[in-house]
């Protein structure tokens, strides 16, 4: 995760490594669970920066909670992060699923979803996208945003740890501008983002 020096509000708060996880836990369970109104379960992972395990630990412990989630419930979609910009956290996730995604035995089908606002720098996704594409087959799914779009923003406008530089009116701007634009790319009418189904495994993941 991020340092505590970038610290969105270092200058005017004096705040540890801890209370900023708290903080980061915090504002990540305001915007599933009281925006989104779906349950939050922390995995309960420390960051990298305070955790004295090492990432293969770490990947393990979510894996065994993945599967036991999976075996008491029903999951249609899994949707993980792609990893765009690659932030410890997101690749932790994305590769601890992959790595054990053929020993999961599961039928859920796993969407990729691009990590927004990092997404908007474009190198960075087509990085990304390009090394994906090495190991995986991808489907495109144009996902009409119409609807959602309120939500998106609200969400985003949680993470005041991160973003303190655009409000809640501007980030609408720039989220349905981007959306247009895929629109028009992909000749849909309506404001839109792509997600990627895995749809099948290229080589092994290394």
């Amino acid at each position: 995760k991020m340092k505590i020096d970038s610290f969105t509000w270092s200058k005017l708060i004096d705040i540890n490594e801890k209370e900023y996880e708290n903080l980061r836990l915090l504002e990540s369970k305001v915007a599933i669970q009281d925006i989104l109104g779906y349950d939050f379960v922390s995995l309960k992972e420390e960051s990298t920066r305070i955790t004295k395990k090492t990432i293969q630990e770490i990947q393990k412990s979510i894996i065994r909670d993945v599967k036991k989630i999976l075996e008491e419930k029903k999951i249609d979609i899994i949707m993980i992060p792609m990893g765009i910009g690659e932030h410890p956290d997101h690749l932790c996730i994305y590769e601890a699923i992959i790595n054990e995604y053929v020993n999961l035995n599961i039928n859920s089908v796993i969407i990729l979803y691009p990590e927004y606002p990092y997404a908007r720098c474009k190198k960075s996704y087509i990085d990304r996208l390009e090394k994906i594409y090495r190991v995986f087959d991808l489907k495109e799914y144009i996902v009409n945003i119409e609807s959602k779009l309120q939500d998106i923003v609200n969400v985003i406008s949680v993470y005041k740890s991160q973003f303190d530089d655009i409000n809640k009116e501007q980030m609408l701007a720039i989220v349905r501008e981007d959306g247009r634009a895929i629109s028009t790319e992909y000749n849909k009418k309506d404001i839109s983002l792509v997600y990627y189904k895995i749809d099948g495994r290229k080589t092994e993941w290394k």
